[in-house]
């Protein structure tokens, strides 16, 4: 199965970076900047293995409420929520959900949704 990712981050910055850490990864990738971008690509079709999704976003849907979309409409899919700014409680998650808090180093990302995915076999 091809490893799939899409990266939401609101930061640029950030997100360039985490596409170019997966793809290199070999990682095919995706990248909203928003959480309300994200639903929007997932429920015109797009399907991913995993997402990786920062906490605090501009709009209507943060991380934790895709996250909780994403849990309820694609079970299948792994997701690494992070945040620099709140620490999410390992208790609240499911299997084959995630928390990295910021700063983080870009490989231990990687190897977070490898994990992640590993599950899923």
């Amino acid at each position: 199965m091809e490893k799939s990712v899409l990266i939401v981050e609101d930061e640029a910055l950030i997100r360039a970076l985490c596409v170019d850490v997966f793809e290199e990864a070999g990682f095919a990738v995706s990248e909203a900047e928003t959480g309300d971008q994200a639903l929007a690509m997932l429920e015109d079709g797009l399907a991913v293995t995993a997402i990786v999704s920062d906490v605090r976003m501009p709009g209507a849907v943060d991380g934790m409420a895709l996250r909780e979309e994403v849990h309820r409409r694609w079970p299948r899919t792994r997701f690494l929520l992070t945040s620099g700014h709140l620490h999410v409680d390992r208790d609240i998650l499911s299997e084959g959900e995630a928390f990295l808090p910021k700063p983080y180093r870009f490989l231990e990302m990687v190897s977070e949704v490898e994990a992640l995915l590993i599950l899923k076999a």
